[in-house]
């Protein structure tokens, strides 16, 4: 999706090598990506051909069908029945119940508190405007209480803003219920993910430049150590050389997963289309005994820019309330920025900052595979009720007093930076050699159609 950059706007640096003087802007993609495969087209990418293209996409593939289907691992795997675990729902169960149990002790001390500042900046207030001879406030024309003076309401509004942690709903509310439905849903291993994530050139956001999907089904790691994630970055072909860098950050060519696949904006409809109908639309007895539902970090921008080119989302998707009953065929919406804010408030809900504050490695974030995946395991590690234990979690005063002294940390000059941003502090074009990251990233590949892209997926031996 479209952000904004966490880093300041790129300067203009000067390098001195010893020879000779240069300026050098370190947002500027003056390298071309280079995309393997047979027949790459060599025209040129802009935003009139996107345009162009998008107005001509045809969903010839339909809300139904899907190419994985004929596949005799995916057809097999359709075969699979979800068969519950009763000490498993016990054992989530009991969770919810503590964590009810601590959600309201610490909003009704986090209540108390409140209460205790706004009245002794009250009266502190009154005592000084009293010692400084102040009159009183007037009366209102109909005998009633004294008109409240302007400067307190503004103070006791700033106290309010400030004071954390704000714990607003009550364990009953629709928010509440939110966070305990999320944990059911993915603690018991029964919802089957699909995490989305798009981004859009800075200069024309109805041009689409980048499409991440990361799909984490349970079917598959039924028997696994390490759960199976299914994660695929796309680059739309009609926008290849459209790059972003000066409002917003540009790593289009950094997925880390594996390669991006570039295709035609058609092609990539008809492959996300195709990844749509086997995950998230149930044909079988079997397949609907498993929930659904999409993942995102705010999520819903990103499904309105699938469905604005050409994908057919299915109808029965849940927007407002998630559904833990499977014959309902309902899709739910799981939003790692709301589930933040509902626990935690609105300050440090970017996706970096909640990654980092649960523990989670990450980098190259605002590349649409990358943004995709780790939206994914971040809601994993959200929801996973042993986790959030062992990170104290649920501790709600020590979360927002960590998210407040990062904050501060930010603010002064000896903060500890990412490594991307310190990086750039470097003005000798050595010093920043020695400090970059070695990653290798699997580069970029053509692809003519989706149904090349779905089984001619290049073995790892077959990398140039």
């Amino acid at each position: 999706m479209l952000r904004n950059c966490t880093r300041k706007p790129a300067k203009r640096l000067k390098v001195d090598t010893g020879r000779q003087k240069s300026v050098m802007s370190f947002s500027s993609h003056e390298t071309e990506i280079y995309v393997r495969g047979e027949n790459v087209p060599r025209n040129r990418s802009s935003v009139s051909a996107y345009l162009k293209a998008a107005a001509g996409v045809k969903n010839v593939i339909g809300p139904k069908k899907s190419q994985m289907r004929e596949q005799s691992f995916f057809k097999e795997l359709v075969k699979v029945e979800y068969q519950p675990v009763p000490s498993r729902t016990q054992f989530i169960e009991n969770y919810v119940k503590e964590f009810h149990k601590k959600y309201q002790d610490q909003m009704a001390l986090s209540h108390q508190q409140l209460e205790s500042k706004l009245r002794l900046a009250k009266e502190q207030y009154q005592s000084l405007q009293q010692s400084l001879g102040a009159p009183p406030a007037e009366q209102a024309a109909d005998g009633s209480d004294a008109k409240e003076d302007q400067k307190l309401i503004k103070l006791l509004r700033k106290i309010e803003n400030e004071h954390s942690p704000k714990i607003t709903d009550s364990p009953g509310s629709p928010n509440a219920k939110y966070v305990a439905d999320s944990v059911r849903m993915l603690a018991s291993q029964r919802t089957i993910c699909f995490s989305v994530d798009v981004e859009a050139y800075e200069r024309n956001t109805n041009v689409v430049t980048e499409i991440g999907i990361s799909v984490f089904d349970p079917r598959e790691s039924m028997y696994s150590t390490v759960g199976n994630f299914r994660t695929f970055h796309l680059i739309v072909g009609e926008s290849l050389r459209l790059r972003n860098g000066r409002f917003v950050c540009d790593v289009k060519d950094c997925f880390l997963l594996g390669e991006s696949y570039v295709m035609p904006l058609s092609s990539c409809v008809e492959f996300i289309q195709t990844l749509l109908n086997y995950y998230m639309v149930p044909h079988t007895p079997q397949e609907r005994t498993w929930h659904r539902a999409f993942v995102g970090h705010n999520v819903k921008g990103d499904l309105k820019w699938l469905f604005s080119i050409g994908v057919n989302l299915p109808a029965n998707i849940g927007h407002d309330t998630l559904s833990l009953d499977p014959k309902l065929e309902r899709i739910s919406i799981l939003d790692t920025e709301k589930l933040y804010r509902v626990m935690y408030g609105s300050k440090g809900s970017s996706l970096g900052k909640i990654l980092r504050l649960f523990k989670i490695p990450h980098a190259y974030l605002h590349n649409a595979g990358n943004d995709a995946y780790f939206t994914l395991k971040l809601l994993l590690h959200m929801c996973d009720v042993n986790y959030r234990r062992r990170l104290q979690m649920d501790d709600f005063y020590a979360v927002t007093a960590t998210v407040e002294e990062w904050s501060r940390r930010e603010k002064n000059k000896g903060s500890v930076n990412s490594h991307g941003k310190g990086n750039h502090e470097f003005t000798e074009y050595r010093s920043r050699r020695k400090q970059s990251l070695h990653t290798e990233f699997g580069g970029c590949r053509w692809f003519a159609s989706a149904s090349d892209a779905l089984v001619g997926t290049p073995k790892p031996c077959e990398y140039e």
